[in-house]
C-alpha cells in the first residue's frame, strides 16, 4: 500500500471505531470509505447499499461491481422510499427525510449485525452546501470519517486515482428525485423516465447527464436537459429532443451545474 498519510489518518479514525456498516452508494466518496474500512477493519466492516425507486439501477449494478473490487462484503436493503408520502410529496427537505429512512434501514441492519457503528460518504465540501440530510445523519449519530479526517472531494479523487480503483472519474450520481423541482409530487413514473432518458443522452458519449423534470399545471412533462457540452447537444439536438414522446424536451443553454435545483431556495 503506497505511503499517503491521509489515507492512513482516515483508516485510523475508521479502527478506532471497532466495526463499521458503510452507506455505500458506489460513488467515490462512499468507494473510499469503504476501501479505507476492509483495510482497517476487515470483515468487521460492511458496505450497505440502499436500493429505491430514487437510485438508477447502474449505480447499484456499479456498487456491486466496486464491493467485488474493494473485497468488502455488500448487503443491499431494498426500500420503497415512494411509500413515505413525507418525501413523494416532495418537500425542500426532501434529502432529509430519505436520509432519516434509509439510514434507520442501516442502522437497524448494523444493530442486527452487532456492528458498533454506521458512517457515511460525506466531505468536507458537503458543509457549505444545502444538504438537509447531513444535518439528520448527525442527529442519527451517523459517523463522516472523511469530514473527521479533513477530506475533500478533491482528497478523494487523487486517493481513489492513486489507489486504482474504478470508481476514479466517476460521474456524480445524486438520486434521481433530484431531478424534480420541490414541491411537485415524485412519482414512479416520473423517475423511469428520467432514468431512461439519461441513459439514451448518455448513450451518446455525454459524461454528466442530468434531465430536470417539470409538471405543468395541465399535466404536461418538460425534460429540460443538462450536459457537460452544451455545443455537442445542440448538433445532437433533432436526436435528442425526440427522446421521450410524452415529454417536451428543452436544453438548458448553462449546462450542467451542480445543485440547480437549489437556486430557487436561495434567490431572491
Amino acid at each position: 500500500m503506497f505511503n499517503d498519510e491521509r489515507l492512513y489518518g482516515l483508516m485510523a479514525i475508521l479502527k478506532g471505531y471497532g466495526s463499521v456498516a458503510v452507506a455505500f452508494s458506489g460513488g467515490a466518496d462512499s468507494s473510499l470509505v469503504a476501501y479505507a474500512a476492509y483495510t482497517a477493519l476487515g470483515d468487521a466492516a460492511q458496505a450497505v447499499h440502499i436500493s429505491s425507486q430514487t437510485v438508477p439501477k447502474r449505480d447499484s449494478e456499479d456498487a456491486r461491481k466496486l464491493a467485488d473490487e474493494i473485497g468488502i462484503k455488500m448487503i443491499t436493503l431494498d426500500v420503497d422510499i415512494l411509500d413515505d408520502v413525507c418525501f413523494s410529496d416532495n418537500p425542500p427537505e426532501r434529502c432529509g427525510i430519505c436520509k432519516a429512512i434509509s439510514m434507520a434501514e442501516v442502522m437497524d441492519h448494523a444493530g442486527r449485525s452487532d456492528i458498533t457503528e454506521v458512517a457515511d460518504g460525506a466531505v468536507i465540501d458537503d458543509l457549505s452546501d444545502y444538504r438537509p440530510g447531513h444535518g439528520v445523519a448527525d442527529k442519527l449519530g451517523i459517523k463522516h470519517p472523511l469530514i473527521e479526517a479533513g477530506l475533500s472531494k478533491k482528497d478523494v479523487m487523487e486517493l481513489l486515482e492513486i489507489l486504482g480503483l474504478s470508481s476514479t472519474g466517476k460521474a456524480p450520481s445524486p438520486c434521481l428525485a433530484s431531478r424534480i423541482p420541490y414541491g411537485q409530487a415524485i412519482t414512479s413514473l416520473k423517475l423511469k423516465k428520467i432514468d431512461l432518458m439519461e441513459n439514451i443522452v448518455r448513450g451518446y458519449g455525454f459524461r454528466i447527464v442530468r434531465v430536470r423534470l417539470y409538471e405543468t399545471t395541465s399535466g404536461e412533462l418538460i425534460g429540460v436537459l443538462e450536459v457537460n457540452d452544451v455545443k455537442r447537444a445542440l448538433y445532437l439536438w433533432d436526436e435528442l429532443k425526440e427522446m421521450d414522446p410524452d415529454v417536451r424536451i428543452l436544453l438548458d443553454p448553462e449546462g450542467y451545474r451542480m445543485g440547480s435545483m437549489n437556486e430557487v431556495l436561495t434567490s431572491p
